[in-house]
């Protein structure tokens, strides 16, 4: 499927700033293209779209981003399948966002990787699942505008790569209601290793399927996070999620 989405918009403080705001008009065009199986058992799909916009006056702040990838699932069994993704993705951050700032001659490039895979498994009413994710991030340097000339700001240090291992047990009390509980640890790690950590998490919650269409989740539990560097504190904290 091709889909195609146009607009326009104003911007009233285009490069975020205090003082000096400047405003600009922008055309924004935004194609997608979808490739799906239509297997009965196992499941492929492709995907890759892309995101311009263009300024009636700034057009240091044009931009092109896009992304590609792919999703499947491999069905094993009727109670077990494995799952895999890949995707990558060229963006840049918006004016005060990250290390994006008004003196910047244009908004940073970024570039990532995400790819996971997870295996599921049923077993009558209970079912587990398990996974792991990983997300690669690249900082392209910035170029700071001074009076005295041009100067290139270094954006390596947020480089870095971040690990997940996710898992999932489920049990169902009714054809529509089932309770979860759920464990997650990640690994951090950057360039600048002042900003290294790991931490885990744990939660329980209910799931309700409305229809096939429509599902709700509410969970609660605690989350907590070791840092390696001297500039960033330990902390742990109780969480809440809900989706619908």
């Amino acid at each position: 499927s091709l889909d195609i989405a146009m607009g326009g918009g104003y911007n009233s403080n285009l490069f975020a700033g205090k003082t000096n705001q400047s405003s600009d008009f922008s055309a924004q065009a935004r194609p997608d293209v979808r490739i799906s199986s239509q297997w009965s058992r196992h499941s492929l799909e492709f995907m890759a779209g892309s995101d311009g916009i263009a300024y009636k006056e700034f057009d240091s702040e044009n931009q092109l981003n896009g992304y590609v990838g792919a999703r499947g699932t491999l069905d094993i069994t009727r109670d077990r399948k494995v799952a895999g993704n890949i995707r990558f993705k060229s963006d840049h951050e918006t004016r005060g966002e990250g290390e994006t700032f008004q003196l910047f001659e244009s908004p940073v490039k970024t570039n990532q990787l995400e790819s996971g895979i997870s295996v599921s498994k049923r077993f009558n009413r209970l079912s587990f699942a398990i996974g792991g994710n990983v997300i690669i991030e690249d900082y392209d340097d910035a170029t700071l505008v001074t009076s005295s000339g041009n100067q290139v700001v270094d954006q390596d240090f947020r480089d870095g790569t971040a690990y997940t291992l996710s898992t999932r047990a489920n049990y169902v009390v009714s054809p529509l209601t089932s309770f979860f509980v759920t464990y997650n640890h990640n690994w951090r790690d950057y360039q600048a290793e002042r900003f290294d950590s790991s931490g885990s998490s744990v939660s329980g919650g209910l799931s309700y399927e409305f229809s096939q269409l429509l599902k709700a989740e509410a969970s609660a539990g605690i989350l907590w996070q070791d840092c390696s560097g001297a500039t960033l504190d330990d902390f742990n904290t109780y969480s809440y999620n809900a989706s619908l």
